[in-house]
């Protein structure tokens, strides 16, 4: 955690921090304004269960809170004292750079994955994102200790975390600081985010789609059963045939009730057949 040598008297409480509060039970809420005032006024870090909720909001709303504390110090050091009033100098002759002099650069090796890493994060997840130098470091530790960086992994990830974490049905922006540190989570699926609405749609698509197929299915299948129930039915003609026929179709048909409404006809036409514990229709003796 940073070290903060001027603790503050007051900070900025965002509007953000509080629609993504709201949505926990009260005690939840307590704790984490709790954890952000402690972290504001007395230095203190706190730790939430990993992977949590709760410490995805506080790691949003802390580095926030810390700048602002910077915010702060600096305005108290009065800002860059001025500069003195220039001296006329005697004019040097300035000889041009030669092309040999200017350094050309190359981008190889872990420099390259890491443009690569933030021209897809601006491309997937958002497009006026321009990292700190202390933002590429890290970037370039993470991509460090995978080896590479690989476009198919790290592009999942920016597209599932584009719109946010879901909390309650509030959206909250996902940090880059949250993707490097829960990168392989996010790709797992085991954090709740807002989904993307192209992708989302054409889940909902597919749902329908497959459901209908199922439909089509069942109704193709129960009017051919209904067809041959008909017939086996018309050939009934004792309490051994009658028991036949309901075993046979309460299990390997799919019409169940119509099990019951023969059953019921059957029961009239033949008074000693019954059905036991177990659904299995017998001829009583």
């Amino acid at each position: 955690m940073e070290n903060i040598t001027t603790l503050p008297d007051t900070i900025i409480f965002y509007r953000s921090f509080y629609k993504a509060i709201r949505n926990f039970q009260p005690m939840e809420q307590l704790e984490l304004y709790q954890a952000i005032f402690k972290l504001a006024f007395e230095n203190i870090n706190t730790k939430f269960p990993e992977g949590s909720m709760q410490e995805s909001i506080y790691e949003m709303a802390s580095p926030m809170v810390l700048a602002n504390i910077r915010n702060q110090a600096n305005g108290k050091k009065g800002g860059r004292p001025r500069n003195p009033q220039p001296q006329p100098q005697p004019q040097q002759e300035i000889e041009p750079e030669t092309p040999e002099e200017q350094p050309e650069v190359f981008y190889t090796g872990l420099g390259k994955d890491v443009e690569d890493f933030i021209t897809d994060y601006k491309a997937h997840k958002s497009a006026d994102f321009e990292p700190t130098p202390q933002e590429k470091e890290k970037i370039s530790i993470i991509l460090k200790d995978l080896g590479s960086y690989k476009k198919d992994y790290w592009c999942k990830i920016f597209d599932t975390t584009k719109y946010g974490f879901d909390i309650n049905g509030e959206a909250v922006p996902c940090s880059l600081t949250k993707i490097l540190l829960e990168h392989n989570k996010i790709f797992r699926g085991e954090l709740k985010f807002k989904p993307n609405k192209e992708v989302a749609e054409q889940k909902r698509k597919a749902r329908e789609k497959a459901k209908q197929e199922r439909l089509d299915e069942y109704n193709k299948i129960s009017k051919e059963e209904l067809a041959e129930r008909q017939q086996a039915y018309t050939s009934i003609d004792s309490p051994e045939s009658a028991v036949k026929y309901l075993n046979d179709y309460i299990y390997g048909g799919v019409l169940l009730k119509q099990c019951a409404t023969d059953y019921k006809q059957l029961k009239h036409d033949y008074p000693n057949i019954a059905v036991n514990k177990e659904g299995f229709y017998y001829v009583e003796s």
